[in-house]
């Protein structure tokens, strides 16, 4: 380039600079200082992609390797990273001079945008965007890297009862319950890049708390933005639906009763608890002849006396004992004491008492009795083999049982 042309180049408001093929930083006029906060020798020599946002990398590599086979590129956004830490917002427009002889880059004109990126954001924040904020399907927030409200829209008044001139400049987690803050503050703390999803309960006005499914995108770099951009979407149907599926899971559909799944969880826990003061016993409860009232009343019959079984097992449990069904009309009760022979015997007696009371069934009137069998656990004990020796008892008792059922 001769005298004037780098007169021109350095005396002019946007910066110019050259990168050759590899992204070094071979050229950088004196407006390059201002604009960057570097020093020029600091800069020149080092790779262009140092400085720029990794968010912006893939967009600045794909532009630069498209310069091959064009002459002047398609203005960019950028963001680049200042000598004070600061990212600023710029339009780079590059030409295509690898064939100069003393150039054999891309030369880039660099100018700063980020006032008006400020500018496009005023004026998007007029009717039309206010409109959207409005009528938003969720909730849209702006937090600042104090983790204050800057700006939210209406939604948060219409489903939390909170509006802008109390909300804003509060902190955000002061909305979340105070059981999900740690894990939403871990969330505006991260550094990692694009959004971070996760489920938050968020408290209306009155104190409940409403389970909501936040994403929180950390522009905190964004010279224009400043915070994390949050929004949150009301999972209340879908956190009921999880609920009654996680019950459906652990429960016995006819009576409610836990299952044996959910059992064998608890039994395993409580067997690794127990103190060497106390004894676990398990109880089968096996219905004697119930195939009878099956065959003579029909099924519905015979499930109406399994669904009042469970609850008299359950309302005639004062020792908080698990009463579970496994199967047909099989039932389990775990109970905790200690350890005591004549207890056991009262265990078995009581509830057999809650079974031989009379089934009413309408006008129906259905007597029975049930086979139990008990097992105290030893130790090295699993679930199962508790339940093993548990449900031999049982079978032992109905066989030695007299009359009809036996």
């Amino acid at each position: 380039m001769d005298g004037l042309d780098s007169l021109v180049l350095s005396l002019g408001p946007d910066p110019v600079i050259i990168i050759d093929d590899q992204l070094n930083l071979r050229y950088a006029t004196e407006s390059s200082e201002q604009l960057f906060g570097y020093a020029r020798a600091d800069i020149v020599g080092r790779s262009v992609a140092d400085l720029i946002h990794p968010d912006d990398l893939d967009i600045a590599l794909t532009a630069t390797s498209g310069m091959k086979i064009v002459d002047i590129g398609p203005p960019i956004e950028l963001r680049i990273r200042t000598g004070n830490g600061t990212w600023c917002h710029v339009e780079a427009v590059a030409r295509n001079l690898y064939d100069h002889p003393e150039v054999r880059g891309l030369l880039v004109s660099v100018r700063d945008i980020t006032r008006r990126r400020w500018r496009d954001m005023a004026v998007n924040s007029g009717s039309r965007s206010e409109i959207l904020l409005q009528y938003a399907a969720g909730l849209l927030a702006l937090v600042g890297h104090d983790g204050r409200l800057r700006m939210l829209s209406d939604g948060w008044g219409r489903m939390l009862g909170r509006y802008w001139e109390d909300a804003v400049g509060t902190l955000f987690v002061d909305s979340v319950d105070p059981l999900d803050r740690s894990r939403v503050l871990a969330a505006l703390s991260s550094s990692s890049v694009g959004a971070t999803h996760l489920e938050a309960r968020l408290l209306h006005c009155d104190g409940h708390s409403i389970p909501y499914h936040l994403a929180l995108v950390n522009m905190l770099d964004d010279p224009v933005v400043q915070g994390h951009v949050v929004t949150a979407h009301d999972i209340s149907d879908l956190t009921a639906m999880r609920t009654q599926l996680e019950h459906l899971a652990a429960h016995d559909s006819l009576t409610d009763l836990p299952n044996r799944a959910w059992l064998l969880n608890q039994v395993a826990a409580t067997l690794v608890a127990a103190g060497p003061c106390t004894e676990v016993v398990a109880l089968f409860i096996d219905l004697d002849d119930f195939k009878s009232v099956n065959d003579s009343l029909g099924h519905q019959a015979g499930d109406e006396v399994l669904v009042q079984l469970a609850q008299r097992l359950t309302a005639g449990n004062s020792r908080s004992d698990m009463v579970a069904r496994l199967g047909g009309d099989e039932f389990v009760v775990v109970a905790i004491e200690n350890s005591d022979a004549v207890w056991k015997n009262r265990l078995i007696d009581h509830y057999e008492e809650l079974v031989a009371r009379p089934f009413r069934l309408g006008t129906v009137t259905i007597h029975t009795s049930a086979s139990i069998g008990l097992a105290s656990a030893i130790p090295g004990d699993t679930p199962e083999t508790l339940f093993s020796r548990a449900d031999r008892e049982m079978y032992r008792a109905k066989t030695g049982r007299k009359g009809p059922g036996a």
